[in-house]
C-alpha cells in the first residue's frame, strides 16, 4: 500500500467540512450609510456653508480696506499732510487709535513730519479726533518720548501744554527726560526740566536724569537739572563716585584707587552710592570696599543697618566691613546678631572676626557663650580668636587653656561681683566635697576593720 493512500478508517475520523457563510462587504455598507447621510443633510448644509463663506470673504475684504485706510492715513501723518489726514479721519475716526505692527499710533509717527510746524498741525488734527496723547507703543514709548529723541523742543513744549505726561516710562524705566539726556538733546532737557516733573525719577538701573548727565559729562544738561531740582552744583567727588557704577570691573577698580587716594573727603560721595539700593549689587560692593579702604567712620550707621537687615544681599560683606572700619557703635547690634539662633555658621564667623577686630569687651558674654555652646569647629575657632584678641591673650589652638581662662575670668566679663560664685565654681566645690566625703568613708571603713 502506497503512503499517499489513506489508512483504513482515516476518512471516518476526519471532522466534517464546515459550510462557509457568505461574506458581508462591510466597506460597501459604510459607503451606503455615508451616501444616505449626505443625501439627507447636504440640502440643508449647503446654503449655510455658502453664507459662511460669503461672510468670511466680506470680513477679509473689510479688513483689507481698513488696513489700506490706516496705511494711507499713516503716510499722510509722516508727510505732515494734515488736510489729507483729516479727510481720512472724517471717513473713519477709528483710524486715530489704530496701530501698526510696532504698536505705534498715528501720533507717534506724526512726530517725524518734515518740519515741527507740520508735525504740530498733524498732532492737532489727531487730537481733535480724540487721539490719546499718552498712548504707548510696544516698547512703552509715548509721543512725548519720541519728540524728546527727535530734538524738537518747541514740539515738546506744546505736547506738555496739551497734557502729555513726562513721567510715563518706557522699557527699562526710561522717561522722556532720561532719553533726552542720553541722546544729548540739551535744549529738550531744559524744556522738560522747567516743566518740573520726572526730574527725580530713577530708571531700572537706579539712575536719575541728573546722574546720567554727570556720567556722560554733559554739564549743560546737568546744570539745568540741578536748577530744576534745587540742588547745589556737584563736587568732583560726586562725579568720581558715580563712576563706580561703570559696568566694567576693571574700570570700577581704577575709580576705587582714585577715590582712596583722595582720602576721607571722598567718603560722603561714596556713601551716597552705597546707600542707593537701586544700584546693582556689584556697584554697592565696590562702594563698600572703597568705604572700608577709606576707614570712613561716617558710613557706620548705613553699613550697620545693612549688616542687620535679614533681606540684604550685602549682609555678610557689611559685617566684615564694620570690623575693618573699626566701628565701636555697631558692637551692640553685632552682639545681638551673634546671639540670634538663625545666624548661619558663615555669618557667625564674620561677626566674630569683626568683633575681634573692633576689640570692644562689651561683646565678650556673647562670644564666650558661642564658644562654649557651638559644635561647629570653624565657628569655635573664630570665636576663640575673637576672645583672644579682645582679652589680649594668645591661646591659639590650646582649647583647654582657653577654657580654663574663661572659667577663671567669666565673672568679670559677665559683670558679676568677684566674691559671688558662678556655676563652674559651684561644680568645683561639689567635686571637692564629694572627694572629702569619700576619703572620710574610706577611713571609717578602715577603722572598723582594724
Amino acid at each position: 500500500m502506497r503512503r499517499s493512500d489513506p489508512r483504513p478508517g482515516e476518512c471516518e475520523q476526519q471532522a466534517p467540512r464546515r459550510h462557509h457563510r457568505p461574506r458581508v462587504c462591510y466597506l460597501a455598507s459604510v459607503r451606503i450609510l455615508v451616501a444616505a447621510w449626505l443625501c439627507a443633510v447636504a440640502p440643508w448644509t449647503a446654503p449655510v456653508r455658502a453664507v459662511e463663506i460669503g461672510d468670511t470673504r466680506d470680513a477679509v475684504a473689510g479688513m483689507a480696506t481698513a488696513s489700506d485706510s490706516f496705511e494711507s492715513a499713516r503716510q499722510a501723518a509722516v508727510a505732515g499732510e494734515a488736510a489729507v489726514l483729516r479727510s481720512w479721519l472724517q471717513k473713519d475716526a477709528r483710524l486715530a487709535a489704530g496701530t501698526d505692527a510696532h504698536g505705534r499710533q498715528l501720533l507717534h509717527v506724526a512726530i517725524h513730519a518734515p518740519t515741527p510746524n507740520r508735525a504740530w498741525a498733524v498732532v492737532q488734527t489727531l487730537l481733535e479726533f480724540q487721539a490719546d496723547i499718552n498712548a504707548q507703543d510696544s516698547e512703552g514709548r509715548t509721543p512725548l518720548y519720541v519728540a524728546a529723541l527727535a530734538s524738537s523742543p518747541e514740539l515738546v513744549r506744546k505736547l506738555l501744554e496739551q497734557g502729555a505726561d513726562s513721567t510715563v516710562a518706557a522699557q527699562g524705566g526710561q522717561t522722556p527726560l532720561h532719553a533726552a539726556v542720553e541722546a544729548g538733546r540739551t535744549a529738550v532737557v531744559a524744556v522738560l526740566a522747567r516743566h518740573g516733573k520726572g526730574v527725580d525719577l530713577k530708571n531700572e538701573a537706579g539712575f536719575t536724569p541728573l546722574q546720567v548727565a554727570e556720567l556722560l559729562n554733559d554739564q549743560d544738561s546737568a546744570s539745568a537739572l540741578r536748577t530744576a531740582a534745587g540742588q547745589a552744583p556737584s563736587s568732583k567727588f560726586d562725579r568720581l563716585a558715580l563712576q563706580l557704577t561703570h559696568p566694567d570691573f576693571r574700570t570700577r577698580k581704577e575709580v576705587q584707587d582714585q577715590l582712596v587716594a583722595q582720602g576721607e573727603a571722598a567718603g560722603p560721595a561714596v556713601l551716597a552710592v552705597f546707600e542707593n539700593t537701586d544700584f546693582p549689587e556689584a556697584v554697592r560692593v565696590s562702594a563698600l570696599q572703597t568705604l572700608t579702604a577709606l576707614h570712613f567712620k561716617g558710613a557706620a550707621p548705613a553699613v550697620s543697618a545693612e549688616a542687620t537687615d535679614p533681606s540684604s544681599e550685602l549682609r555678610m560683606r557689611s559685617v566684615r566691613a564694620l570690623g575693618e572700619i573699626g566701628c565701636t557703635n555697631a558692637v551692640p547690634a553685632l552682639a545681638e546678631l551673634l546671639a540670634c539662633a538663625q545666624a548661619s555658621p558663615g555669618m557667625q564667623m564674620a561677626i566674630c572676626d569683626s568683633l575681634g577686630a573692633i576689640g570692644d569687651p562689651r561683646c565678650m558674654p556673647q562670644l564666650v557663650s558661642l564658644y562654649q555652646e557651638t559644635t561647629h569647629p570653624r565657628v569655635k575657632r573664630s570665636a576663640g580668636y575673637a576672645i583672644d584678641a579682645i582679652a589680649g591673650v594668645s591661646f591659639g589652638e590650646n582649647w583647654l587653656g582657653r577654657q580654663q581662662w574663661i572659667h577663671q575670668n567669666k565673672p568679670e566679663w559677665l559683670g558679676a561681683e568677684s566674691g559671688s560664685f558662678n556655676v563652674w565654681q559651684w561644680i568645683g566645690a561639689i567635686r571637692v566635697v564629694g572627694l572629702l566625703l569619700m576619703i572620710g568613708l574610706a577611713f571609717v571603713a578602715w577603722r572598723n576593720r582594724a
